[in-house]
């Protein structure tokens, strides 16, 4: 992920976020900030939560307790959308879509 500038100079931030999966609690009261221009990674073991928390900065889930925003927005938010950029481990699409579908699909999510 890289950082943009926010309008308050912080593009993620993280606070009390809290997040289960069943009876298991993946995050548990994780506080974070990314500030534009930083470079930043995530190291654990695997089930740790790194890609739970990546998630929910990229608006794919939502935090089950605490704040999330990118950009001081609600990262699910149209806002925050138009102005990140994500590449997830497997991107893959359907076998059948063609260049022009997916140009239409990528301009439509970033407002364009």
């Amino acid at each position: 992920m890289i950082a943009r500038r926010a309008p308050g100079g912080v593009p993620v931030v993280l606070s009390g976020v809290r997040r289960a999966l069943g009876n298991a609690r993946v995050l548990d009261n994780v506080s974070l900030e990314v500030r534009s221009g930083e470079t930043f990674c995530i190291i654990g073991s695997n089930g740790a939560g790194k890609s739970t928390l990546l998630a929910i900065v990229a608006g794919t889930r939502r935090a089950d307790a605490g704040n999330a925003t990118v950009f001081g927005c609600d990262p699910a938010g149209s806002l925050a959308k138009r102005r990140r950029g994500v590449q997830f481990e497997q991107a893959t699409f359907p076998y059948y879509a063609k260049v022009r579908e997916l140009v239409w699909l990528f301009a439509g999510i970033h407002g364009i």
